[in-house]
């Protein structure tokens, strides 16, 4: 193989050889189901085990299944992540419409005059008589 693909061991008027063709010509050319250099008798199945290397192979199924079934679960994890999202931000409006609620009563009540009296300034700067308690309790 090497002297067919080095330049100077090839006479000059041959076409170049390339490392592929050398290979089919000292190998031979594949063949299906066989491996290449393990001798006549070895097959895909009997180099790799039964099943591997083709494609009915139960290791690859069972894997196949095993990450569509992850897959599957992280979808239902993420449908119900978005549902409580959902929530949340329905839960959050709600709290907005009542505050903006509130908020315009709060602005109505401070608009109205009051109607409830204040009391009167203590003339002497005591806070007695605001109290409504009795001090004495003979």
């Amino acid at each position: 193989m090497t002297q067919m693909t080095t330049p100077s061991l090839q006479s000059d008027d041959a076409a170049p050889v390339l490392a592929k063709d050398a290979f089919i010509a000292v190998m031979g050319r594949d063949r299906p189901g066989r491996v290449r250099c393990a001798g006549k008798a070895e097959t895909l199945c009997t180099w790799y085990g039964r099943g591997e290397g083709s494609s009915s192979s139960g290791g690859y199924h069972i894997q196949v299944q095993q990450l569509q079934q992850q897959l599957q679960d992280q979808n239902k994890k993420m449908e119900e992540m978005c549902a409580e999202r959902s929530k949340d931000r329905q839960e959050l409006e709600n709290i907005c419409n009542q505050m903006s609620e509130m908020r315009a009563l709060m602005q109505q009540l401070v608009a109205q005059p009051s109607h409830m009296p204040r009391p009167a300034p203590d003339p002497e700067g005591s806070d007695e008589s605001v109290d409504n308690y009795d001090d004495d309790n003979d």
